[in-house]
């Protein structure tokens, strides 16, 4: 089943760029048809000059009557048309000759797109849903008509408010290209103008990442990572899960057909599996698939795609990509790493400097609650490593259980701890650019117990990484 919070519909125009639109009047010393640039643009009457778009639009905004008089409301004019070729308007701005040239202050001169020289590229980077994106990179493209035409790129790390500020881009109509890392992305064109800023951090004029990423999302007893794609406003599709802790054998069935058809699988760019059952039931269920859901997964990573999972989840990394991250223990054994003791608060540190960004903090407390029946975290999957080309992103010294503890079925009490355990450990393989994650916290499947407004910066970063 498709899902989705919110679509918002990107515009490719200029909002409210009082630096780079035209004075939308015309005096009796111009042709009454239209306004002209004074560097060289002139617009059919009803438009106005688009400096994103490098070209004349649709007026929208309405009250300004361009027939050859210049009505503006609150200015009060001589006769009420001023016919001498003059248009006064009490604000100062003196027309004269019908050019749109403006004497003093506020001065609106159309720019002249085929003036070479320098100027700038203002925004702000963010999700389909309208979420800022920090961290997020913008890139440039063109060719530089200062250096004859010779091509360049520009390139700059969005702050943790999304926003992006390049300066020194040679004027001209360029691409532009904002990434965050993985797969998702958003490319559109923008004019630049010498002397000029083009600014488009207006609400309007947000190009946002496009939904254009196909999801596949399995579900769990104990995490909801679809309720984040949900906030970003990204589409994805079910393909059933652990059935529940009422053990569904619906939602199972649909899973294990999903991962045992690599046809299925590879019609998307990203599968998240969530902390649950699932790989207990698999072994205890089917045993005789175990290998080929192991094998489908490694062919879809090889594929350059990307794989998801969290906690209790972490087998469906550890089997088929064995030395990207090196979970506690026995790495055959899915008893072995599950040994963090719940509840807990880990002060963990932020060692990768993008999710620094977003989260403008050093250092960032990792709960993991435990208050049965309404949510579980005992016994969570713990890390000891990761490969000399993986990144954690975050690591702390966590706690661990009693020994035996889990044989039992439970984690009463703490004996030992792991020194600088990674809690979010991403694998991206340099041949493929096949990328695999797994946080040890996540979500909550019982949305009255929400996590904290840091870890669900963590876990939204995490997603478009991937």
């Amino acid at each position: 089943m498709k899902h989705t919070i919110l679509r918002l519909a990107t515009l490719l125009t200029c909002v409210a760029l009082s630096a780079c639109l035209p004075d939308r009047s015309s005096d009796g010393g111009g042709d009454g048809d239209g306004n002209n640039g004074g560097g060289g643009v002139e617009c059919d009457a009803g438009q106005i000059f688009n400096p994103v778009l490098g070209r004349c639009i649709d007026d929208a905004s309405g009250g300004n009557n361009t027939s050859g008089a210049n009505n503006t409301a609150g200015n009060n004019t001589t006769g009420g048309n001023n016919t001498s070729g003059e248009n006064n308007t009490s604000g100062g701005n003196n027309t004269s000759g019908g050019d749109n040239n403006t004497t003093g202050p506020g001065e609106n001169n159309i720019p002249d797109p085929n003036a070479c020289g320098y100027g700038s590229l203002k925004g702000r980077a963010c999700a389909p849903s309208g979420e800022v994106l920090g961290a997020a990179t913008v890139t440039v493209t063109g060719v530089d008509c200062n250096e004859g035409g010779a091509p360049f790129t520009l390139t700059v790390q969005t702050l943790g408010d999304g926003s992006y500020d390049l300066t020194d881009v040679p004027s001209g109509l360029h691409e532009v290209t904002v990434s965050t890392g993985g797969s998702f992305s958003r490319t559109f064109p923008a004019q630049i103008f010498d002397g000029q800023d083009t600014d488009l951090t207006s609400q309007a004029a947000k190009f946002c990442i496009e939904n254009d990423v196909d999801i596949a999302v399995i579900a769990g007893s104990y995490d909801d990572v679809e309720g984040v794609l949900d906030e970003l406003g990204l589409e994805y599709d079910m393909k059933g899960g652990d059935g529940g802790l009422n053990q569904d054998t619906r939602p199972y069935n649909e899973a294990i057909d999903f991962l045992t058809d690599l046809s299925a699988m590879s019609n998307y760019d990203i599968i998240f599996i969530n902390c649950g059952e699932l790989w207990g039931q698999l072994n205890s269920r089917d045993a005789g698939k175990v290998t080929a859901v192991i094998g489908n997964l490694r062919q879809f990573i090889d594929q350059g795609k990307s794989v998801y999972a969290s906690d209790w989840a972490h087998m469906f990394i550890e089997r088929p990509m064995p030395d990207a991250i090196d979970f506690l223990g026995n790495d055959l054994s899915l008893a072995d790493a599950r040994d963090g003791f719940a509840p807990q608060v880990i002060q963990g540190s932020v060692e990768n400097p993008a999710l620094r960004t977003v989260l403008g903090v050093d250092t960032v407390a990792i709960d993991f609650p435990h208050d049965p029946p309404v949510i579980y975290n005992n016994n969570w999957t713990m890390v000891e490593g990761a490969s000399a080309s993986a990144t954690v992103h975050i690591r702390g010294d966590a706690d661990r259980c009693a020994q035996g503890s889990l044989l039992s079925g439970a984690c009463p009490s703490v004996e030992g701890s792991l020194p600088g355990s990674p809690l979010l450990v991403s694998f991206r393989d340099p041949n493929t650019g096949g990328a695999v994650a797994y946080t040890s916290f996540h979500n909550h499947a019982d949305e009255s117990v929400p996590v904290s407004e840091e870890i669900e910066k963590i876990l939204k970063f995490l997603i478009f990484q991937l």
